[in-house]
């Protein structure tokens, strides 16, 4: 009896410590920075061969667990959001957003937030403006307004004009980060063009780019799968 129990627990043990468990049960909250890369590495893995139609179920659990740990993984960089949000007078919320009347399978309705495509981008700091491309990255509750829904497009449009248009090192340091992780969950990373900008950005300063460029080459394994999802 003894010998069966002391084989249960080893056996819980192992499987606390597996790569499965951190990948696909463990609360990203309680992942290290590590692990958490690891993780994403694996399920991104899976998602890039996992078809939306073929494997709905499958595909759904992929997208919304990489969104968690891609959140987490942003939150390494939450002050470029804090310092906005902080700073009372730097973002005049009512002029940058229009809400989106949603319905539920069951009739309720909801509403959710989108950034305005008109938004006045030479009128807003660069500051503000990469405060809404991290919202528009992968959505998310903006303070005093309410569930932002992310634009992936959009926010490459704002990341190009601060950065050709305004030269503002922090924006390449986030279209690094946008290639290393995917412009979107089942898109594959751009691993060279993440390098280049990464560099560029910790070269100029930017500490944040630091902290990515640390596990960068671990992304090289994502490489050369071929994924099942329209790649533009």
């Amino acid at each position: 009896m003894e010998i069966l129990l002391a084989l249960v627990v080893l056996g819980v043990v192992a499987i606390l410590l597996s790569g499965y468990f951190k990948s696909h049960v463990q609360s990203p909250a309680s992942l290290r920075d590590e692990d958490l890369e690891e993780s994403f590495i694996e399920l991104k893995k899976q998602i890039l061969v996992t078809s939306a139609y073929e494997a709905e179920s499958t595909y759904k659990r992929l997208y919304a667990r990489i969104e968690a740990i891609l959140g987490r993984i942003l939150e390494r960089h939450r002050h470029f959001v804090l310092d906005v949000e902080a700073a009372k007078d730097r973002l005049p919320t009512w002029n940058l957003f229009q809400d989106e009347q949603h319905h539920t399978s069951e009739g309720m309705q909801y509403t959710t937030y989108a950034v305005r495509r008109d938004i006045l981008r030479k009128q807003l700091s660069p500051e503000v403006l990469l405060y809404l491309c991290f919202f528009l990255y992968i959505g998310g509750t903006v303070k005093n307004v309410g569930q932002v829904n992310q634009d992936a497009g959009l926010m490459l449009q704002i990341l190009d004009h601060l950065i050709t248009e305004k030269n503002y090192m922090p924006a390449l340091f986030l279209k690094g980060l946008v290639m290393k992780y995917g412009v979107k969950v089942y898109k594959p990373p751009q691993i060279s063009e993440a390098q280049e900008l990464l560099d560029t950005a910790a070269k100029n300063g930017v500490g944040a780019a630091t902290i990515e460029l640390q596990r960068l080459h671990k992304f090289r394994e994502l490489e050369g799968i071929k994924t099942v999802h329209a790649v533009p």
